[in-house]
């Protein structure tokens, strides 16, 4: 019984949670449908056949309630704002109004829901539009200090110096727009069911780092970019690159 518990778990954990009700329901089909063997048994030995296969069909069952549980309890902890929330990253990352105050990210802030989730957002934003503008940045911090306390001018201090927050620079190369173009961070209509492309993993966003290992695995050209350094320059900084041949010289 452990076993296959183990095994629907390695089938579902990959899975798309949009995906894992699909999942499910399968097994539900197939058991059922293995119960109904009993039904079509005409002869006794039809019957046995049905019987030595009866344990591990109720394992299966007992299997499948388990991870029914545990996907009926993640889906209770997805609650409202985290759809609200997953739905805002997705509209920064495709680069939606993202030097405009965000007023999901203001409403989160005078509801004082938990600060990690607010600078989660408000880093994304920054990203994707290669930083915030001086008055936006000024607008969160100083709401967030009259919500949260003073001492965040510490943690907003400390976020800039690690350069997850920091500020639009004059006459910058914007950057994120550009890798999210050429590297295709943003996929349309991917297949969360039976997907084709690692995006699928955030409903249409495939990670930077992921592409870029998309790409130096699959040659030297892609999409007209003949050479590592015309991604590399739109990186942040600092970043360097190496080239090593391989045993074959190439």
């Amino acid at each position: 019984s452990s076993g296959i518990n183990a095994e629907y778990g390695n089938e579902a954990r990959d899975l798309h949670f949009n995906a894992i009700g699909i999942f499910l329901t399968n097994k539900a089909r197939q058991i059922s449908a293995a119960y109904d063997e009993k039904k079509d048994a005409k002869s006794l030995n039809q019957l046995k056949q049905f019987v030595s296969k009866l344990p591990h069909i109720q394992a299966e069952k007992r299997a499948l309630e388990i991870q029914t549980s545990i996907a009926g309890l993640i889906r209770k902890g997805l609650d409202k704002h985290y759809y609200e929330s997953f739905a805002v990253e997705q509209e920064l990352r495709e680069g939606l109004d993202v030097e405009k105050m965000n007023t999901f990210i203001e409403e989160l802030i005078y509801k004082q829901e938990p600060l990690t989730k607010i600078l989660r957002l408000i880093a994304v934003q920054c990203i994707a539009g290669d930083g915030l503008r001086p008055k936006l940045l000024e607008f969160y911090k100083r709401e967030i200090v009259q919500a949260y306390g003073y001492h965040h001018l510490i943690t907003f201090d400390r976020l800039e110096k690690c350069k997850l927050i920091y500020l639009q620079e004059k006459n910058q190369v914007i950057s994120y727009p550009t890798l999210r173009s050429k590297l295709k961070l943003c996929v349309d209509n991917v297949n969360e069911k039976d997907p084709t492309d690692v995006s699928y993993v955030y409903s249409g966003y495939a990670p930077l780092t992921v592409r870029l290992i998309n790409w130096l695995t699959q040659g030297s050209q892609r999409d007209g970019l003949t050479y590592l350094d015309d991604i590399v320059k739109y990186l942040p900084k600092p970043c360097f690159g190496k080239k090593q041949k391989s045993a074959t010289g190439t």
